[in-house]
């Protein structure tokens, strides 16, 4: 028989294995130079957005209006989410915590713009290393 603990950390392994499935297959315009108006949008599967909503607000259909109102806000949580997501865990810690082919525009965008404002190698080295201070 299995204890309240054990059903729900089987629910939220069968939850995160459909938004990391829909993660995965979501294609992330590759960034070409300009950034298109929807491209934020296109980047993360709308099923990352609503759990990140709903985290935040709860699961109760009288929170819909919460989340309208901070749309950017699970937008751009969503964005960091799909950058730091990997397939494996990484073996050493040289290699990349995020996968090319899935760059989400927030982290290119802040990158970029640290960069043109430090113009400091050190800063987007502390940027880009984080995990490893």
């Amino acid at each position: 028989m299995s204890t309240k603990g054990e059903t729900e950390t089987v629910i939220m392994s069968h939850v995160a294995d459909i938004i990391r499935c829909d993660m995965f297959n979501n294609e992330c315009p590759s960034f070409d130079g300009p950034f298109p108006s929807d491209c934020q949008q296109r980047s993360v599967p709308s099923s990352l957005i609503t759990l990140v909503a709903m985290i935040i607000h709860g699961t109760s259909i009288k929170n819909e209006a919460k989340y309208q109102s901070k749309a950017a806000l699970y937008l751009s949580l969503s964005q960091l989410i799909l950058h730091d997501s990997v397939h494996h865990l990484k073996t050493k810690p040289t290699d990349t915590s995020h996968s090319r082919d899935r760059e989400p525009p927030l982290p290119l965008f802040l990158g970029a713009y640290v960069h043109f404002k430090s113009q400091s190698k050190d800063i987007m080295i502390t940027f880009t290393r984080w995990d490893y201070l």
